[in-house]
């Protein structure tokens, strides 16, 4: 939560401090000077564009903390598979530990560089199609944070059961109810500027218990193989 905290901190005090010079970069006919109606123009543009900015740095501060607090969820989910019986207790190794921050570090970084992608994606379309393309794209990209924030918490175990990725699609795709419901709640709790960090726990708890739920119903199609000792 601190860490969090000091990342949403720096990101307003960078915003504020380079803020102006690059609202007149974008917009550099919005000066001062002029009628009343253009100053009351350039104040309420000044006024998105820190609003927009300050999403953009709650944006950034969920997302680093996801990269930085990745070990943690990972160790999380594990507790929670060992709780139910599922994982069995490994004991603790250094060399395991080091293994595993590096491990869990690149799996969320470049999870969050599909997501930003296709946000990207989703911005552009908005941008380029006039009227339609704005609506699509709002909605399309509702659709992919909460797939993101579901992939983003069932994959925990699914990686220790080294599934490939054509697996981890399967599973996804028989349950898009379960998978979306459970993405959505969490997009709406995580996405809380900063205090949405105290809700990862329970959402890290959440996914690995509907994953191992969801496998329960269908064990026969799911709980081939065995679970990494090492994962």
């Amino acid at each position: 939560m601190l860490i969090s905290l000091l990342i949403f901190v720096l990101g307003v005090a960078a915003l504020f401090h380079w803020g102006e010079a690059a609202f007149l970069q974008l917009w550099p006919d919005l000066n001062e000077e002029g009628s009343w109606g253009g100053r009351f123009l350039r104040g309420l543009s000044k006024w998105l564009f820190y609003l927009l900015g300050l999403g953009g740095v709650a944006t950034g501060t969920s997302i680093l903390s996801l990269i930085v607090f990745a070990p943690f969820n990972d160790w999380l989910s594990q507790q929670v598979e060992q709780s139910l019986g599922v994982l069995p207790v490994r004991p603790f190794s250094m060399g395991d530990l080091l293994k595993d921050i590096l491990r869990t570090v690149g799996l969320e970084g470049g999870k969050v560089a599909v997501y930003l992608g296709s946000l990207v994606a989703t911005t552009l379309a908005g941008v380029f199609i006039p009227g339609v393309g704005q609506v699509l794209g709002s909605v399309v990209g509702l659709g992919i944070t909460a797939l993101f924030w579901s992939v983003d918490m069932l994959d925990w175990p699914a990686a220790r059961r080294n599934w490939p990725l054509s697996r981890r699609v399967s599973f996804l795709a028989a349950y898009p109810g379960e998978v979306l419901g459970f993405g959505l709640v969490a997009s709406v709790l995580m996405g809380i500027p900063v205090l949405g960090m105290l809700f990862m726990p329970g959402v890290v708890a959440g996914g690995t218990l509907l994953f191992c739920g969801l496998i329960e119903e269908d064990p026969d199609s799911w709980k081939t193989g065995e679970i990494s000792p090492d994962a």
